[in-house]
């Protein structure tokens, strides 16, 4: 049946110039527009009278001899159309396989969508398409070429490269040639009304589908999630290696575990703390043994006998690759000499400043040597770090004799073997890693790509690997962002030692017990989480569990387990478990004779109250647990007979006429709960009798004055109003586990907290965390009711911090990481808490939390004034942050915010301040000086990271400016003047002064003494260029075409550099979302 189906729209984006609009996946979304397909029941012979062959023979087929049949990691396999004229639909070859899936030759006519509707043939290669499954993929770059029948002519070849998966399982040409050239004679591609395809496919090891490593290897992977562990598998196991342990065990969590990090730098983190934990073991040193070589760094002097010089060690070597060809390059570039002269000179001691040469020289290389080559490095220009992708050679073999002091007698020759390049694809922002590892030295590469490994050619492991420019042509003069970031080489003479086989008397016994056990628990929870639907979860706890709760109900079920309480037990009970058996396992655990034992599960009522209730005992007339209302978990209440209770058991309770109440004391005075006991009574008795019951467990006398209530739900607790009427006409609904809470009766006019006053209390009491806006380390918690208002909560934190109540403000915490959110709303009248705290579940809830900050100002003046955050430059050459407000107007200028600050510091400083300005800066330029007259909002909605506003004082010399004068910018830089750093500023140039004198001035704002001031360069920089100012140039006068010949803005304009090294700390290589590697076990 015909279907119509558009192509897909992103081969334009992706594929040179020459491939677009030809190279397309054949798939249902993929289609040319217009294109009719039939649909196909037989693949393998899908084009009506036309009948083709497949050539797979052992000629045809090249297979890698490393390598087991349908695992190989390339192949080249024909397929035959015949009846050629006449082919109408698509059709497929038979399968071979390569990486153990099926790839086969698509071929089909296709007709343009242009006026004349030329005709072409149709070339793709197809990977697995007839899996169902959705989550596979396997990368391959293949050539497909139409051979020639007639000798002497060249087949016409065409290349791909294409990650295959569920979705785009075919790749290649709609277009691959015109059906006139496929025909013409001279070409000889048609032979006997039959044309002959070929492709030469070369795939990595798939992902997603069953591919057993070990089988075609002999090594498993790690899959991607402690370390003795992840050595024994990797030794021992048929299946990929777990890391979650390993990473888990150096303290990560989760998101740490899934984030890119460096290797070079994990290579040095794990080192070193593996040798800190071997220390004072029978293994200590071993890896200084196999990982540590030595340098010499050494100072020279040229012309006197003075020479520094100290021993180094290091672990790996961090080699410049920058306009580098090859590894020699990079090693003769690591030990070359620097010549210290000029402002570099070393000071020698008593010799004074020395022209010198300073270098380093290897002592000793270690038997196991990792290269770190330096593809990541800082850019001044982008202000970030960048990876060169430059074409870098390094070698199977190498000799490193020449770069070595004195050759090492002991070790033998420098001659290394290549054993591991670990390769990174992407850039610094994220990536992927993979290593190639030459597990015993002899040539045998294998592919690691997480949990696959798989075999791969001594080319694929080393010189696809060099980077640079692509050398096919899928994508020619394409720089590769995949190439070797780290080297492993083996010394020749250890490579029998390090890679030696590991044998079982290597691996420690008590590892090996140790892994046994941990395998057969693993089996254990296997079988438990299995079987985890058959069994439920009981929870038996006993009176002490009641005491000292403050709330509603017996017990606070958030707080009631094995790890929190002392006095509850857990059990795993099977769901068919019934109740007389329960209590059996019960009273095995306790000790204790099952006759003085009862149990009382709790019931969810429907007012939502936890209660104790009665449970059948009885073997015939019980039930299985699993067949009641508990579901998955039962709290159950153990009713026990105390230790010295002479009786042999507990009497016996007539579930008809009996009832158990429970107990609580409220006191007043203290406003806290007291759990009193539970009473097993006949349900005939008066509330008198209750009372006198009440005041026995208080130890009160029989006349002193008791009111009881009965605790219904949550917000209900109804009094006893008549004290001499039955239990069961008394109470609203007279159950088992019914709480009745008394307490003294007091003079209403005492001022105390009635019993409903207090449950309101507790069940709105929370610990709420106030933390400092400015210092998220600095918090504190204080315990309040939500019920409490605004202010009742700004004074208790004004009281802990010092501060009236009315100058702090308070922040919502933002709901899914611990940082600010919007203001609190100051309401003088608030009637609670909850209009900042909505109400939820207490069990849901988290703790709560507030930032704040102490203002200047007081709470209820923020509603007529905006805030503004600027930093001010002081006449002292600092830089500070004042946040200050101005009153609200319809619109605010820059004169307004100038002036506001400028009374602002006048009354922090106790002296007038002179006129502000305010400049706008960039990449430590000042780009611009603000009109008075602008809108302030530029300051808050153009401030970036890298551009902000500042605020400085004008000084006096500075406020008029002639026509002979002009204000010149300040910056500093490093060598390249768009590499600025520090605080740029203004000074004021007069035409006809000399240099000299403007060098004063600059050297007297600066506060630089004659010995730092000799280090520094002066340079007037024009359109980027620096014209260095020597000491012939100083006495030169200064015109006004240095300066007044450029109009624009400051950033436009010439301005003086101040060229000196940047003393101040480097900024971190990391960014606000990537961590420094920790290693925290």
């Amino acid at each position: 049946m015909p279907f119509r189906v558009k192509p897909a729209m992103k081969i334009e984006n992706i594929l040179p110039t020459d491939q677009k609009n030809t190279k397309l996946n054949v798939q249902a979304n993929h289609l040319p527009e217009d294109m009719e397909v039939e649909e196909i029941s037989d693949y393998n012979s899908a084009g009506t009278g036309n009948n083709v062959a497949a050539d797979t023979n052992s000629d045809a087929c090249k297979m890698d001899e490393d390598d087991d049949g349908a695992a190989r990691s390339e192949a080249t396999f024909s397929y035959t159309v015949e009846n050629i004229s006449r082919l109408k639909e698509q059709t497929l070859s038979p399968p071979t396989y390569v990486r153990n899936l099926p790839w086969r030759i698509m071929v089909m006519p296709r007709s343009d969508q242009g006026q004349g509707r030329n005709m072409s043939l149709g070339f793709f290669l197809q990977c697995n398409g007839e899996a169902e499954s959705s989550s596979w993929n396997c990368s391959a770059v293949a050539t497909l070429r139409i051979l020639s029948h007639k000798p002497g002519c060249e087949p016409f070849t065409r290349k791909i490269s294409h990650i295959f998966h569920y979705k785009e399982n075919d790749w290649g040409y709609s277009n691959f040639l015109d059906w006139m050239a496929l025909m013409d004679p001279a070409k000889g591609y048609v032979k006997n009304d039959s044309i002959t395809l070929e492709v030469d496919v070369k795939a990595d090891a798939p992902h997603g589908v069953a591919w057993d490593s070990k089988k075609h290897t002999g090594f498993v992977g790690l899959k991607n999630q402690a370390l003795q562990r992840v050595f024994y598998e990797l030794q021992t196991s048929d299946k990929p290696v777990g890391t979650k342990k390993l990473t888990r065990s150096f303290g990560w969590e989760t998101l740490d575990s899934f984030m890119q990090h460096d290797v070079q730098e994990f290579l040095r983190v794990l080192l070193d703390k593996l040798e800190s934990k071997m220390k004072g073991t029978c293994v200590e040193g071993t890896v200084p043994k196999l990982f540590e070589g030595k340098m010499i760094s050494f100072i020279k002097c040229k012309h006197v006998q003075y020479e520094s010089s100290r021993s180094e060690t290091y672990y790996d070597i961090q080699l410049n690759i920058k306009n580098k060809k090859d590894i020699y390059e990079s090693f003769q570039d690591y030990v070359a000499t620097e010549v210290l002269d000029g402002d570099n000179k070393y000071d020698a001691g008593s010799h004074g400043l020395q022209e010198a040469e300073k270098g380093v020289i290897f002592t000793s290389f270690p038997p196991v040597l990792h290269l770190h080559l330096m593809r990541f490095q800082y850019d001044p220009v982008t202000d970030c770090s960048v990876k060169s992708n430059d074409r870098f050679e390094f070698f199977e073999k190498i000799n490193l004799d020449e770069y070595l002091k004195v050759k090492d007698a002991g070790s033998g020759s420098a001659s290394y073997t290549l054993h591991a390049v670990l390769v990174h694809s992407g850039d610094n922002h994220g990536g992927h890693y993979v290593v190639f590892i030459n597990p015993r030295g002899d040539g045998k590469w294998c592919k690691f790509d997480d949990d696959v490994v798989s075999r791969c050619t001594k080319t694929e492991a080393i010189q696809h690997n060099f980077g640079g420019q692509e050398m096919d042509d899928v994508h020619p003069g394409v720089k590769q962002s995949t190439n070797a970031y780290m080297l492993v080489y083996i010394r020749d003479s250890d490579l029998s030692t390090v890679l030696q086989d590991v044998t079982e008397d290597d691996i420690p016994r008590e590892l090996l017990e140790r892994l046994k056990d941990e395998k057969q628990l693993e089996v254990l929870r296997r079988k438990e989480r299995s079987e985890a639907h058959l069994y439920m979860q009981v929870t038996v706890m006993t009176e002490d569990a009641f005491v000292g709760h403050q709330g509603v109900d017996l017990y606070d079920s958030e707080k009631m387990t094995p790890a929190a309480s002392a006095n509850s037990r857990m059990f795993k009970i099977l769901k068919k478990t019934k109740p007389f058996q329960l209590l059996h396992t019960v009273s095995e655990a306790y000790g204790v004779d099952e006759r003085r034992l009862r149990l009382w599960p709790f019931n969810l009522r429907t007012n939502k109250a936890v209660r104790p209730g009665y449970l059948e005992m009885h073997p015939e007339l019980c039930k299985p647990l699993e067949e009641t209302q508990y579901g998955q978990s039962l709290p159950i209440f153990l009713e026990m007979l105390p230790a010295d209770d002479e009786r042999e058991a507990l009497p016996a309770f007539d579930k008809e006429n009996d009832v158990i109440l429970f107990f609580k004391m409220y006191d007043p005075i203290s406003e806290s709960l007291h759990y009193c006991g539970h009473w097993c009574v006949a349900i005939s008795i008066s509330f008198n009798e209750v009372a006198a019951e009440c005041r026995r467990r208080a130890n009160w006398g029989s006349d002193v004055p008791i009111t009881l209530y009965e605790e219904v739900q949550q917000g209900q607790y109804d009094k006893i109003q008549d004290l001499n009427v039955l239990l069961d006409q008394g109470l609203e609904e007279l159950m088992d586990g019914d709480i009745v809470v008394f307490h003294r009766t007091f003079d209403p006019s005492r001022k105390l907290k009635s019993l409903s006053d207090f449950y309101t209390y507790v069940q709105y009491k929370y610990e709420i965390t106030f933390i400092d806006k400015s210092n998220s380390n600095d918090s504190f918690v204080i315990e309040m009711s939500l019920k409490c208002s605004y202010m009742e909560m700004a004074t208790k934190v004004g009281q802990r911090l010092g501060v009236k109540p009315l100058f702090i403000q308070f922040f919502k915490c933002q709901p899914y990481k611990d940082s600010p959110a919007y203001p609190v709303k100051f309401e003088q009248e608030s009637p609670d808490l909850l209009t900042i705290f909505p109400p939820t579940h207490k069990s849901t809830r988290s703790s709560y939390k507030l930032f704040y900050q102490v203002l200047g100002i007081p709470v209820t003046d923020l509603e007529h004034k905006k805030q503004f955050k600027l930093l001010y430059y002081s006449p002292e050459d600092q830089e500070r942050e004042m946040v200050f407000y101005v009153n609200k107007q319809p619109r605010i200028l820059v004169k307004d915010v100038l002036g506001e600050l400028a009374r602002v510091i006048s009354e922090e400083e106790n002296k007038p301040v002179r006129n502000l300005r305010l400049v706008e800066i960039s990449s430590h330029r000042i780009c611009n000086v603000v009109d008075e007259d602008a809108s302030a909002d530029i300051i808050q909605n153009n401030s970036t990271a890298t551009r902000y506003y500042r605020a400085e004082e004008i000084l006096p010399e500075e406020v008029d400016v002639g026509p002979a004068e002009c204000l010149v910018q300040v910056a500093h830089f490093h060598k390249d003047p768009r590499s600025t750093f520090g605080i740029p500023f203004l000074i004021k140039i007069k035409y006809g002064e000399l240099w000299s004198q403007v060098k004063q001035r600059i050297q007297s704002r600066l506060g630089m003494n004659e010995k730092d001031w000799a280090k520094i360069r002066i340079a007037l920089v024009q359109q980027g260029s620096p014209n260095f100012l020597e000491k012939e140039d100083e006495e030169l006068v200064i015109k006004p075409d240095n300066f007044n010949s450029y109009s624009g803005s400051f950033n436009s304009k010439p301005w003086i550099g101040v060229e000196h090294v940047n003393k101040a700390p480097k900024r971190s290589r990391y960014s606000t979302l990537e961590k420094a590697i920790k290693i925290y076990n």
